[in-house]
């Protein structure tokens, strides 16, 4: 594993932000490692009173990028229907010198409800590669 600074909080009133430090696994095994770990440590956050959000019962946690991780709800529960599991909070492990904390952002539900995604636009010139047009090897891997 290895710490890697990253600025965070960047507002108007603070454009420079805030640079912390993150522990950030090198592979998928450290990813695994640190995910695993995290679940525990996100518990006792939340028992302890100390997040700023609501952690449900169940509940995953997955390696994003740059040393933070998602936490998202766990399918299942309850329900007899499928429910998608939906991002509730950003989390990593500051490196303070020889200490570590766990650090945590609610996310915003509306940043995740009614996204689209917008068709790319082509350019004004004319560019074959832009659209290809299909060969006869295109054809024969369709069917």
């Amino acid at each position: 594993m290895k710490t890697d600074k990253i600025t965070v909080n960047k507002t108007p009133d603070q454009p420079d932000g805030v640079e912390i430090e993150l522990v950030q696994p090198e592979d998928d095994l450290q990813s695994g490692v640190l995910s695993y770990l995290l679940g525990s440590a996100i518990r006792e956050t939340d028992r302890n009173g100390k997040l700023n959000f609501e952690l449900p019962e169940r509940f995953t946690v997955r390696h994003r990028s740059e040393g933070t991780f998602v936490i998202t709800s766990a399918s299942g529960g309850d329900s007899q229907l499928y429910e998608p599991p939906r991002p509730i909070a950003i989390v990593g492990i500051a490196a303070k010198g020889q200490r570590f904390d766990l650090i945590h952002a609610k996310l915003k539900p509306e940043n995740f409800q009614n996204q689209s995604v917008t068709p790319p636009t082509q350019d004004s010139h004319d560019d074959e590669s832009a659209n290809p047009q299909p060969t006869p090897a295109d054809h024969a891997a369709e069917t």
